[in-house]
């Protein structure tokens, strides 16, 4: 019994192992209500970008991994760039999104995350870049 334990144990940190070593390589995918859109933009209401959900997805290799946004920044057109802590745009970045115009540009990035079932902080992700439509 105790030989299938320590086999099992030794089995679990290798898989460990390997998942942080592929972890080490890849870049996570900025995403805002699960679009993603990398080297070009994401179209969004005002209503859509205030309603916002920040994620982060991965290769198809891991695309079992789920994580959590821990912060991120956003930025409008003529403003500093907010903090926003969690995955939801916080009451400054709501404020800034109903003073936008129509065809403004705006930038969400430095998104960091964790994988969500034991903490491990991920490389931050790739920014989003988001045009306001009607």
């Amino acid at each position: 019994m105790k030989t299938i334990l320590l086999i099992c144990f030794i089995t679990i940190q290798f898989l460990i192992g390997q998942s942080q070593e592929k972890l080490s390589n890849v870049i996570p995918i900025g995403m805002i209500n699960g679009k993603t859109c990398e080297k070009c933009v994401v179209e969004l209401t005002k209503g859509e970008l205030e309603a916002g959900v920040i994620s982060v997805s991965f290769s198809n290799i891991l695309s079992e991994l789920k994580s959590t946004t821990k912060e991120f920044k956003i930025k409008f057109p003529n403003q500093p760039a907010v903090h926003v802590y969690g995955e939801l745009l916080n009451k400054e970045a709501k404020h800034l999104v109903k003073k936008s115009a129509i065809g403004d540009d705006v930038f969400i990035f430095g998104i960091k995350a964790i994988i969500k079932n034991d903490g491990s902080p991920l490389k931050q992700a790739t920014p989003i870049k988001v045009k306001i439509v009607e």
